[in-house]
């Protein structure tokens, strides 16, 4: 039996503190901060929503997921400031594998993977006043009767505007014609032939980390969180070459449910 259990933060880490291959920012930040819903930006982008649906469609329409010339998935993210002559920057930054980015960096770009265009969901959400849950895990695929992993993912659980929780994929490229419902409490979640199993969530106020019972201690929680956190790293790294692979099955679960 396990359980989900509050944090007091979990530090997202940037180059500050590793490498650029584990770096998920150029410099680190608390994961709340990710939600930057006080960015005069993000309230210009959402400002043409009205209603739950108008937010998810809004994230799931115009935010497009980077691929490379290959069409492969990409998260290369690279920085250069204070031009010191053409060839040279005095700063210069690369975070080569796995960046998140902060909800105002999403909308102003217009691309984003699956933890980008979730945040960015979860800010609009929080403006216009429901109820949600960012969650990041893995994700998993029914073949025959055993589950394989496709690899980390992200998404959004969210109370609409019938009091129902349901699952909000934001990697989709059609906007679904109904949205699963889903527990709140729950670990996992099941579309078709898909299983999300979190193991970390988050919105504006709160981080949860789902552990299994006994619960852990208040001073050790922050050092399970970063755990957690380094493992759904190496679970993307693992399964990085299946990005595209999984962003596919992914859409034709969706479609097979007869959701999309």
């Amino acid at each position: 039996m396990g359980e989900w259990i509050d944090i007091d933060k979990l530090i997202v880490p940037g180059l500050d503190r590793v490498p650029s291959h584990f770096a998920k920012r150029f410099y680190s930040c608390e994961i709340r901060e990710l939600i930057d819903v006080e960015s005069w930006f993000v309230h210009e982008w959402f400002s043409d929503c009205k209603t739950w649906l108008d937010v998810v469609k809004k994230v799931i329409t115009e935010i497009k997921y980077p691929l490379d010339w290959a069409g492969r998935p990409t998260d290369f993210h690279y920085l250069q400031a204070f031009r010191k002559y053409p060839a040279k920057c005095m700063r210069t930054y690369r975070v080569e594998r796995d960046f998140w980015q902060k909800a105002s960096e999403t909308a102003f770009m217009g691309l984003g993977d699956c933890e980008d265009s979730s945040i960015l969901c979860g800010a609009g959400l929080y403006l216009k006043g429901y109820k949600f849950w960012i969650e990041v895990g893995v994700v998993y695929v029914k073949i025959n009767a055993t589950y394989k992993a496709l690899g980390g993912h992200a998404w959004v659980i969210s109370e609409n505007d019938s009091r129902k929780w349901v699952l909000v994929e934001t990697t989709l490229d059609k906007v679904p014609k109904r949205f699963p419902e889903v527990n709140p409490d729950a670990f996992r979640h099941y579309v078709g032939k898909l299983m999300y199993e979190a193991v970390i969530r988050f919105n504006k106020y709160n981080i949860q980390v789902a552990l299994i019972k006994p619960p852990t201690p208040p001073h050790e929680q922050g050092v399970i969180g970063s755990i957690v956190l380094e493992f759904i790293t190496q679970v993307k790294e693992k399964t990085r070459k299946m990005e595209k692979k999984k962003l596919k099955v992914i859409r034709e679960a969706w479609r097979e449910a007869g959701l999309v």
